[in-house]
């Protein structure tokens, strides 16, 4: 988990999906596209803010081999799997909206952001009218042959260290006994239609299209002409912007007073905002950051981090009014985390302003 949580403080604005997954699972598509055009199709067909979705296991088998042969990958050696879906799944989710880590299996979300599961669809979205299961599972190659079965559990469980079982050869039996019930080969099949006959898929980025884009973003931001809703709810957006001015200047691919005025624009961009209305997942995602951007030297940081304790305050002092309900009891502690947050930013705040002074 901690690795995870790194990944996502890392990278969350560096990738459009990311991906929480063991190198015996593959995702498999019900369809010749890829990853993020599923995950595009799937969130974008629901009228509430969505983070991510789940992909529930196939359990495959051993194919009744007791011998590794590391001549050939998994996806041929391995073709046959337990009928039934398994309850478990991994996720594909925008790591933006990720608060944090806490199981190998989802992810838990800023506030009032939904993650979709199978149960989600069935009680919260029933109108959708179709399972994730319809347009994408994942193939969980859990045990292999006994031979590699028997050396990965013996080394315990990945999370907890614990052996599972007793006496392992037991284990495999019991599962390897209804995980060869049918023959899928769906996983060959899709690399096969993806890989276009060998010739491989260029996952290469674009870089000058990424760098005018964010460059076309930041000049709208910036232009009066611009209808003042443009801006609205692109606390993600301008983040991201800030997070690729840092990149380009960290693989030295733009001279270094270009990526400063970009980073420049793009905070200021984020300050506009404060005049708006910034909903809470925006402002958690803006305060998961703030700790990045407390340490520029920008004049218009100060100007953030006083519209951040504004914001605080209200949060705090509505979160205070709900706790006077005896059935929200629970809420203190939420009261007193944006307490604390509060009282350390305006303890930096006024150690900025006296190095201001000093200077």
């Amino acid at each position: 988990m901690e690795a995870y949580n790194d990944a996502v403080k890392k990278f969350r604005f560096y990738c459009r999906y990311m991906a929480f997954v063991d190198a015996d699972e593959f995702f498999v598509p019900k369809s010749n596209r890829s990853l993020s055009e599923i995950a595009d199709e799937i969130l974008s067909g629901f009228k509430v803010n969505t983070a991510g979705f789940e992909a529930q296991w196939f359990m495959y088998g051993s194919n009744g081999e007791e011998k590794a042969d590391y001549t050939r990958g998994v996806l041929e050696r391995f073709t046959r799997r337990q009928k039934n879906m398994f309850d478990a799944a991994k996720s594909i989710t925008n790591p933006r909206k990720i608060n944090y880590i806490q199981t190998s299996h989802y992810p838990i979300c800023f506030s009032n952001i939904y993650f979709i599961n199978k149960y989600a669809l069935e009680i919260l979205f029933p109108d959708i009218g179709y399972k994730i299961a319809d347009k994408i599972v994942m193939n969980h190659y859990h045990l292999k042959t006994k031979e590699e079965y028997l050396l990965r559990k013996s080394k315990g469980d990945g999370a907890f260290g614990k052996i599972q079982y007793q006496n392992l050869e037991e284990g495999f039996e019991k599962s390897d006994s209804v995980y060869n019930e049918v023959f899928d080969d769906s996983a060959l099949k899709y690399r096969a239609a993806r890989m276009g006959g060998g010739t491989g898929i260029n996952t290469q980025p674009n870089y000058q299209k990424v760098l005018d884009t964010v460059i076309q973003t930041l000049i709208q931001a910036r232009n009066s002409n611009t209808p003042p809703d443009f801006s609205v709810g692109k606390i993600e957006t301008f983040l991201t912007c800030r997070s690729l001015a840092n990149f380009f200047r960290e693989k030295q691919m733009l001279d270094e007073k270009i990526c400063d005025a970009l980073e420049n624009d793009s905070l200021v961009a984020i300050y506009k905002l404060f005049f708006s209305a910034i909903s809470i997942p925006e402002f958690q995602l803006l305060m998961s950051e703030l700790p990045k951007i407390l340490t520029l030297k920008y004049p218009v940081v100060d100007a953030i981090i006083s519209g951040c304790t504004k914001i605080i305050s209200q949060v705090k002092d509505s979160i205070r009014l709900s706790c006077d309900n005896p059935a929200k009891l629970y809420m203190w502690k939420d009261f007193a985390d944006w307490d604390y947050k509060l009282e350390m930013l305006k303890g930096f705040y006024a150690y900025r302003l006296k190095c201001h002074d000093l200077v």
